[in-house]
């Protein structure tokens, strides 16, 4: 499970789902925002900036990338991986 919020992509590059059933088997959530307030905005680097927000992660090496796979693919990363390429 998990939401990915896009927040003022309006002009960006398109987003492409390479595997929208994995999106669905999974119940994740895509959540689209045209705009945001000014006050939104500088609330959201305030609540980033004093750490209220923290992602969720395993950091494999590069060199790790097949067992970060397969631990993704058996459910063993809480979380996301993240590849170190340098």
């Amino acid at each position: 499970e998990g939401t990915l919020i896009l927040i003022g992509n309006i002009e960006g590059e398109p987003i492409t789902l390479l595997r929208p059933a994995l999106t669905i088997m999974r119940q994740q959530k895509i959540i689209g925002s045209a705009s945001y307030t000014k006050a939104e905005y500088e609330e959201a680097i305030r609540i980033i900036g004093e750490n209220k927000i923290k992602a969720i992660y395993e950091t494999f090496e590069l060199e790790q990338i097949n067992e970060a796979y397969k631990r993704m693919m058996s459910r063993q990363v809480f979380g996301r991986a993240v590849i170190k390429v340098r």
